[in-house]
């Protein structure tokens, strides 16, 4: 996951304002397991093994990456790897509910 250094460092500038969640779509606890320590995720890792969560967000291609507002509304979605130069841009147009 190329964007995973990338999601990180957003983590640590921006995680007193935004939640963040990564959601692995239909892996196994064990890889999960590996690849967050790998890279040192700080933020939560949900594990959809049933593929319900991503039905719920349509998501038809990974990575895809969501900005949700409080209030529940998708305001940005990515499809496809994320850059420095795309979350960054994201996060700081992020408009309040």
């Amino acid at each position: 996951m190329a964007e995973a250094p990338h999601l990180k460092a957003a983590y640590e500038c921006d995680s007193d304002d935004i939640v963040f969640l990564g959601v692995t779509f239909q892996d196994a606890t064990e890889s999960v397991r590996v690849f967050a320590e790998e890279y040192e995720l700080p933020f939560l890792l949900i594990l959809d093994n049933s593929g319900d969560v991503g039905h719920a967000y349509q998501v038809w291609g990974l990575p895809t990456s969501f900005y949700i507002r409080a209030d529940g509304i998708v305001h940005y979605a990515v499809k496809g790897p994320m850059s420095k130069e795309l979350i960054e841009p994201a996060l700081e147009v992020m408009p309040e509910p």
